[in-house]
């Protein structure tokens, strides 16, 4: 495998611009902006009024059978989750009904909850542009980084006036496009 520093022969690059910082287009004004964008827009399902171009995402399936199979298993009564996965859910999930404290420290905590229930390493990352992420797991592959979770927090919904989990998309496009770490350009 290897990772190629120009997108492949034939493919053309849909995501072309970093746009707004994550937390700049996340906030609502700034959202509808980015959905107009077709080297910018997230296929969230969210889209501009003024637009009537879909945002819509395809069935996840198709970019891997492993979406598939997952699928498969969250439908198969024989797969249940242990007895210690409800309760480190439960944990977490009362952890993050609490409002305010620190956020550093906080989003420490979180990730450590996280590190319990998903049994991999989660940890804040920093891009080149000096944006973070609050929460990522990346699988190394040869020399490419993938990104499997990207996760954007808040200590409650609101808060900086920008929605977490439109955050948490745009900082995935702003990692495929990344040069450090050219996650969509892998090959195997």
């Amino acid at each position: 495998m290897r990772c190629h520093p120009t997108p492949f022969a034939g493919y053309k690059t849909i995501v072309s611009t970093k746009g707004k910082s994550p937390s700049e287009g996340a906030k609502s004004t700034g959202y509808s902006e980015v959905q107009l964008q077709s080297g910018e827009a997230i296929f969230d399902g969210l889209y501009p009024l003024q637009s009537d171009v879909s945002r819509v995402a395809p069935p996840i399936q198709i970019f891997h059978p492993i979406f598939g199979a997952f699928i498969h298993l969250v439908h198969d009564p024989a797969v249940q989750p242990s007895d210690e996965d409800l309760l480190n859910v439960q944990e977490f999930m009362h952890f993050l009904s609490g409002v305010g404290g620190v956020e550093s420290t906080r989003n420490d905590q979180i990730r450590t909850r996280l590190r319990k229930i998903l049994k991999q390493d989660i940890h804040e990352e920093w891009n080149a542009d000096g944006t973070s992420v609050d929460a990522v797991y990346m699988l190394q592959v040869g020399d490419c980084r993938i990104s499997l979770l990207i996760a954007e927090f808040k200590r409650i919904l609101g808060e900086g006036g920008c929605d977490p989990s439109i955050q948490a998309g745009i900082t995935c496009r702003r990692t495929w496009i990344e040069e450090s770490v050219s996650h969509i350009r892998c090959s195997l």
